[in-house]
């Protein structure tokens, strides 16, 4: 199997002694409309590292589950309420949210001049859809984020452009913690 996910811990020592973790995931499931099965077992797994990871740092005397954040981030080949995404913002565990959901796509196909045409699987060309997610525990504040372009800002061509030399928009946010 190709890269599915990443996982790095990055702690702080803060200026009150207490310690913070936070886990930051890189994803990218695997593509295509047959694999639905495949990328809803990815995040199950991804999944559950995140709460064997956050369940270790719980064990840590002293540890408290606000010093513990957990960002999801990448293209999940997937839309907003599919299984794959609620395995994340639904677990009771992880209960992460979803920064990006007034975004009208993070993908934007045409190829080309070609329009209108019905692939296999109900698939329509141009497509746009939301297949990219910042997902982020509850102890995090996101204190900036950069909305994806305009359907003018990217023009008619759809995504892969001079402008924009990726066929996903870029997802940019900073977030702090609660403490």
């Amino acid at each position: 199997m190709n890269q599915v996910f990443q996982v790095t811990t990055l702690r702080y020592n803060a200026a009150d002694n207490s310690v913070i973790y936070l886990v930051v995931t890189i994803v990218h499931l695997k593509a295509g409309p047959l694999n639905r099965w495949t990328r809803k077992r990815q995040t199950s797994q991804v999944a559950e590292i995140l709460a064997y990871k956050k369940d270790q740092y719980l064990k840590i005397p002293g540890m408290k589950e606000d010093n513990i954040g957990i960002i999801v981030c990448g293209d999940f080949n997937e839309v907003p309420n599919t299984s794959p995404i609620q395995q994340l913002t639904e677990n009771k565990s992880l209960n992460l949210n979803s920064l990006f959901d007034d975004a009208k796509y993070t993908v934007y196909h045409i190829f080309g001049l070609i329009m209108g045409i019905t692939l296999p699987f109900g698939i329509t060309l141009p497509y746009k859809d939301v297949v990219d997610f910042v997902l982020y525990s509850p102890n995090l504040f996101p204190t900036k984020k950069v909305l994806p372009p305009t359907d003018e800002e990217v023009g008619p061509n759809g995504l892969l452009s001079g402008h924009y030399p990726s066929d996903h928009l870029s997802l940019y946010c900073e977030f702090s913690f609660a403490n």
